[in-house]
């Protein structure tokens, strides 16, 4: 859910929303940004918490795509895209809580294993959808994201029930 929006983004920008390649580059650039600014800030939170608002804020680009019409919205949304970086590696951490260190190595492979296997499958999902409505991708982005944000909130395992950030 939260790869399915990525792979037709600079397309549905430059038909759709008529973004110049010059504004294209600088929003890659700005996601990228974000990557840094929200691994150092939702990396210092607890796993669980921090991975929940990665899918927030992936949930946020897709709506901002969707709906946003201004160049800085659709700034703030790349900015926002960075967060696909750090759930990855949140989700790492959440693994490395649920297994014994000995069998960390088999676990950090069937997370990235599954992490593979939807950016094999998300690309082909986004095409067709694409194909068929190209705001579509966004829209079944959303829910899928907002689903997934439900049941990670009552279904994944709470090591601590309060955030904390240590600065």
């Amino acid at each position: 859910s939260m790869m399915l929006p990525q792979p037709f983004s600079q397309l549905f920008l430059l038909n759709e929303k008529n973004i110049s390649l010059d504004e294209l580059g600088r929003l890659i650039s700005l996601s990228s940004l974000g990557a840094v600014v929200l691994n150092l800030t939702l990396g210092k939170l607890n796993p669980r918490f921090g991975f929940l608002l990665s899918q927030a804020a992936m949930t946020l680009f897709a709506l901002i795509l969707l709906r946003g019409n201004h160049i800085l919205w659709i700034s703030f949304g790349y900015f926002l895209l960075g967060s696909y970086r750090t759930a990855r590696s949140l989700a790492t951490a959440q693994g490395r809580e649920l297994v014994q260190a000995a069998q960390m190595g088999v676990a950090y492979g069937l997370i990235e294993t599954v992490s593979s296997v939807s950016n094999i499958l998300a690309p082909i999902a986004a095409s067709f959808l694409y194909y068929q409505n190209p705001s579509s991708v966004y829209s079944v982005s959303i829910i899928l994201l907002l689903s997934s944000l439900g049941l990670m909130f009552f279904f994944s395992p709470l090591k601590t029930s309060i955030p904390s950030i240590d600065f």
